[in-house]
Order: structure tokens, then sequence, then C-alpha cells
């Protein structure tokens, strides 16, 4: 049951942390390795259905069903588990009822498990308290050796249920549990965003790939749902459902009933994560006319299936529904029936490398627009970036542009009706600007590679790194129309669209030995490292300089001026995280750069 070389017993030290949501019926174990590094694991989970005339919604988590309290090969495997004192221990966990008592919920050997409290050698750790929704109970702990003072037998209260139990004598490393919560979040369609801990804040597959970033895919966390297929570790899916196995249904080519797989083949080690826009940021009135419902993110993506379904248990009312990359859109379809949507997406123009969205296009309201925006394609000046005004009563604006390519995410609070964006890199991006009262602006675009772009970086830049020219100002250019049309390429076509500004955007971070520039370099640095700012053409102009958190509090402000002497400036960052470089020209000119810390 156990590999014949135990770990090291000793007083002492455990870690916790969990996650939330639901469960289903029956009690079977079967091979497999998360950890290929690491003995296999004792594990339980039910393989499958089998014939339940009774199999419904109640007794399953996701598309899988729970545990069989009763069943003696549960309680033989968890009293194997109750003799060990030190290792990692796993437990999808349901509540019955959303209040749960206040008294032990299950006990396996040296873990106790409360409400709102987990015991270990009687020591206690406070827990977000269970009610409701499923959760993902993790804890490595290490107790003194198993003795009178506890017993390993099995308890659990008829309070709660189990849906699969996974222990490693082992005490996981950061990154292993986080491989192995992945694993559950995706199987049961858990969300474990929430508690990411700051050195994994990712959905890590088996390889300790990344596969859903918090930071990244916030918008998108309603929901977090997966599809396909990992052999080591015995998952297939090709059918998925929300945690309470009714609200939200995904699967290929064909829906079928709970507990059920359709027959399509999955190549292994393919995924495809599917993850619900959130509700919680509403479209307004003015805004643009746009529902960003769900992401698809494809890894080693091989399959025979044509047509991914998603129904939901709410009803949609479009123009039409499309999918976007933000550089080309194939249109879906969508079917109502009852008091249920089902989306309809084309698998076969996707691929690994992009993001797809998927967008509901609404008629437009006759509410005075608020925003107005530009694509500028390899402009007169040579370079990509847009240009957004904002009426001046949406103000301010929560501003957030999202490189799809690299993940890097630049934020900023708006105050001023009118913001330019110059010298972006070619790639995909989203762009969300929002204010109290809800989503003005959503949109995913992309661009291509002007001939400028070959010489925009020096001095240890490297290409990629988004340092472009972000400026602001208080009134919009006279050539800003009003009209809802698409832009020239087609992209984009769910926002608002002017024309071509022509105003004097001063490409700042373009590194043409001829011109003026600015440089913030390397990104990332490790912790003490030193940041530089180097300035070309740029002598004897006053510079303000500005670091500030990833919140834009600033920590620190100096003024600069470059002369032939000395074109560079330089500032060390002691403490690992986000930050942000201003470099100031004039009031309403500037030049930002993110910088992360190691």
């Amino acid at each position: 049951m156990f590999p014949s070389q135990k770990a090291q017993f000793g007083a002492g030290f455990f870690l916790r942390s969990l996650s939330l949501f639901f469960l289903a019926f029956i009690t079977f174990s079967a091979p497999g390795q998360i950890l290929k590094e690491i003995p296999q694991p004792t594990w339980a989970y039910q393989w499958t259905a089998q014939t339940m005339p009774s199999y419904i919604d109640t007794f399953s988590i996701g598309n899988h069903p729970i545990l069989d309290a009763e069943g003696s090969l549960l309680h033989k495997y968890c009293e194997a588990i109750g003799e060990e004192s030190v290792g990692t221990l796993f437990m999808v966990v349901r509540p019955k009822y959303d209040t749960l008592p206040d008294k032990r919920l299950l006990k396996l050997g040296a873990v106790s498990l409360y409400r709102d409290s987990l015991k270990v050698d009687q020591q206690s750790i406070d827990l977000n308290r269970i009610e409701g929704d499923p959760v993902i109970v993790k804890v490595k702990f290490q107790a003194r050796s198993r003795s009178s003072w506890f017993s390993k037998h099995f308890r659990m209260h008829e309070s709660i249920d189990l849906a699969e139990v996974i222990f490693y004598e082992a005490q996981l490393d950061d990154e292993q549990i986080r491989k192995v919560e992945s694993y559950l979040a995706l199987k049961y369609s858990i969300k474990i965003d929430q508690i990411c801990s700051k050195k994994q804040p990712e959905y890590l597959d088996l390889s300790g790939n990344g596969l859903w970033n918090y930071k990244v895919d916030a918008l998108y966390n309603e929901q977090i749902m997966a599809l396909g297929r990992m052999d080591r570790a015995n998952f297939f899916q090709s059918q998925s459902f929300s945690p309470d196995s009714k609200r939200l249904q995904i699967a290929l080519d064909s829906l079928v009933i709970l507990g059920e797989n359709p027959p399509v083949s999955i190549q292994d080690s393919s995924l495809m994560i599917v993850s619900k826009g959130s509700d919680k940021l509403g479209r307004q009135c003015g805004g643009n006319p746009a529902d960003y419902l769900f992401k698809i993110k494809l890894f080693d993506w091989v399959s025979s299936a044509g047509t991914l379904l998603i129904q939901m248990d709410t009803l949609l009312n479009y123009t039409n529904v499309m999918v976007s990359d933000g550089m080309n859109s194939v249109p879906g379809t969508y079917t109502t029936l009852g008091n249920s949507t089902t989306l309809s997406v084309p698998l076969a123009t996707l691929n690994d490398a992009t993001n797809y969205f998927i967008v509901g296009v609404a008629t437009p309201d006759t509410c005075n627009p608020l925003y107005n925006v530009a694509f500028r394609y390899c402009d007169s000046a040579g370079y990509n970036g847009l240009d957004l005004g904002l009426d001046t009563a949406a103000l301010p604006v929560d501003c957030r542009i999202v490189s799809l390519d690299d993940g890097s995410v630049f934020d900023t609070l708006v105050s001023q009706p009118f913001i330019q964006l110059s010298n972006m890199d070619a790639g995909h991006y989203e762009l969300l600007a929002s204010n109290q009262n809800g989503v003005i602006l959503h949109s995913v675009f992309a661009f291509n590679s002007c001939p400028s772009q070959y010489f925009m970086h020096d001095g240890g830049a490297s290409p990629g790194s988004h340092d472009f020219v972000f400026s602001s100002a208080e009134t919009l250019p006279s050539t800003f129309s009003s009209g809802r049309t698409s832009n020239k390429e087609g992209n984009s076509i769910y926002t608002n669209s002017a024309t071509d500004s022509g105003i004097g955007h001063k490409a700042t971070s373009q590194k043409n030995s001829t011109e003026e520039s600015i440089n913030i370099y390397p990104n990332p640095i490790p912790r003490g490292g030193n940041v530089y700012v180097s300035f070309s053409n740029l002598d004897d102009q006053q510079f303000t300089i500005q670091i500030m958190d990833n919140k834009g509090a600033l920590l620190r402000q100096e003024n600069f001026t470059p002369n032939l002497g000395n074109r560079k400036y330089q500032f060390p960052l002691n403490e690992p995280g986000t930050y942000l470089v201003r470099v100031l020209q004039s009031a309403d000119q500037y030049t930002l750069q993110t910088i992360v810390v190691k």
C-alpha cells in the first residue's frame, strides 16, 4: 500500500490551504500518477457511476460521483492513511447542507476536520468556513509517531461527503502541491484561484506548465473547467459540469447525460481550458454592445471533435455570437430551449498559440456613447497604437491592458478624457475600460509588426517588453467620430470606432539612434538588482522619474537631466513584487514600464 522507505517522523509543523466546491456516489481506487517523481500515492475515488437508477446531481460533483461512505474499500484505504504521521493529504469534500454542525466532520488518523478549522496532532489552524459549496482541503503535516493518543480509525459525519482522497507519504513542495490541487480542480470544476499562493499563482499541468493565471485571466474566473486527456493520471473528460452538476455543462460534439463522456478521440496530454467571464462587471448604457462570455485556451490539443458545446442555465439574447482572437473572427451559434442556452463553437480554426473569446454582440443601445476608440495600424510614424476618448461624465475610469502573448498586464486609473497608447508591439491584446457603473469598453485586438519596430530595442531591453508610450490629454482630437463602425481591418468589431486622429503621437520608446528615445530595462530583475533608464538625443531636458507599486502608490520620485557625460539613471529595487516606473517628459506625455522583481 505504501512505499517501503518511510518518512522521518518528528514533532512538528504543518501547512495547509484550501479551496471551494461540490460531490457524487460509490467506491473504487485505481492506479494513477500525478507526480511521476514521487512514489504512487494512496488514492481513492469513484472510477465509474456503474448502473445507478438514481444517479442524479445530488450525488455528484461536476461529472463525477461521490464515494460510498459505507463502503469497506474506502474505510480500508483511509485507515491505512490513518497509520501515517507524516505526509501530504488532499480531500475533495462536499457539505450536504448550507450550514454544517459545530463538531468534528472527519477523522483520518492524526487529521481532524471541522467546519472552520483543521487539527493535526492537536495543533489547530483556522480555515475559511466550509458551507454550501464543495472544497478541496489539503494539508502537509508532520505529527508525533502514532501511539495510543490517536486512533487510525476513519470517521466521517453524515453532514459531508467525500469524492476523492489522495495521500502522499512525502511532504510535497509548493509546485507539487499545486499540480495535485490543479488536477482535482480541473476534474471537479472547483475554483482555486482565490487561494493562489504568491509562489504558485496559477493552475499547473502535470509538467508544471501554467494553464490559468489569476493575474492575466482574472476577468474569466466565474467558472474554470477543463476537457482533455492525461493518461498518467487517469484523466479523460470529453464532457464536464459545474460543481453543482447543473448550472453549466461543456462537451465535445454532443451533450450527454451526467456521468458519461461523448465518444470522441482526444490525444494524450491534450487540454482545453474553458473559463467563464465574471458577472460582477455588467455592461452599462453607452458602453460597447458586447459581452465577453468565455475564454478558451488550448494546450497540445489534438482531437477528432469538431465542435465545443456550452450549455448554460440562463437565457441569452444577442444579435450574433462570434469567436475571436482579436485578429480573426468566426461566427458561432446559440440556441435557447426553456430556461437554458446552448452555444456552439467550431474547433477546426482554433490552434494552441492563441487565446480565443466567445463574444455575444447585442443591439446597440440608444444612450450617448461613453467612449470612442481608434486603432492605429502602422500609422504615419510607423507604429501601432490606439486612441481612446472617454465621456467626462464617466471619469475616472479604470483601464487594463493585457498582452495575451506574454502575459504582461498594465493597469492605470484614467482621469482625463483622452488617452493614447503608442509604439505597441505586434501581438494580441485585451482592453477593459470600466468604472463603478460597469463596463464602458471591452475589446480584444491584435497588431502585426511594423517595419520601424525592428529597431525598437537596445541597451539590454528584450523584445516584447511592451515599453509603449502612454499619454493623456484634457481634450479630444477633432477627428474623433461617434459612430459605431468597424475599423479598417475588420478587427475588434465589438467597439465604437473612430478615424486615425493624426495627432503628433511621439513614439519615445523607439530605439533608432537618430531619434529621441527612452529605454527602461532590464525586466524582470533579481531582488536587489538595478533598473536603468537610458536617454538618447534628449540632452539637457529635465525628466521626472517616478517609482510606484502595482497599485499606483508613489514610492520614490527624482528629477534627472541627461547630458553628454551621463545619459543613464539607475536605482535598485530590493523587494520582490511588481512595480511601475514612469518617466515624465511633460504633464501629458510619459513613458511607463512595468518591472517585475523576482
